[in-house]
């Protein structure tokens, strides 16, 4: 996806919508008519990456001014990280402000955090049976 991060006009605040045009148009559209939804996040030198800030910056235009979310209430969410350090809680206070700006500023209810800890190569991770295990049961928590 091609996308910039918010420029901090305020324009989302008198309009339904921000002012840049590019690929988060529509999914923003999807977001907001999607029951439930799945955050994947690689974790970059300690911290979400930098793509996933541009995108949490630019959700600013689906809150009002008096920071209540426009998303329709209601959405679940699951957050999926990735990470090469191997101990699954180093980073745990990203994914507890991740889930945090999720739920009050989307009004998502968080159903669960995965970690993908010590994975290094694409794919790698589909070998680990417990945790796709702990996947799908955190996906049928979507539809509960």
């Amino acid at each position: 996806m091609k996308y910039s991060g918010c420029q901090a006009c305020d324009y989302c605040k008198s309009h339904e919508k921000c002012k840049l045009e590019d690929d988060l148009v529509e999914l923003f559209k999807e977001l907001a008519e999607a029951d439930g939804v799945i955050f994947g996040v690689p974790i970059y030198f300690g911290q979400f990456s930098g793509q996933m800030k541009l995108f949490l910056d630019r959700c600013y235009s689906l809150i009002n001014s008096d920071h209540s979310t426009r998303l329709p209430c209601g959405k679940k969410a699951i957050i999926v990280v990735a990470q090469g350090m191997p101990d699954p809680a180093a980073y745990k206070g990203v994914y507890e402000e991740f889930g945090g700006q999720i739920s009050r500023f989307m009004g998502m209810d968080v159903k669960d955090t995965l970690v993908a800890a010590g994975y290094h190569t694409p794919g790698e991770v589909k070998n680990d049976a417990e945790l796709m295990k702990k996947a799908k049961a955190a996906g049928l928590k979507l539809f509960k």
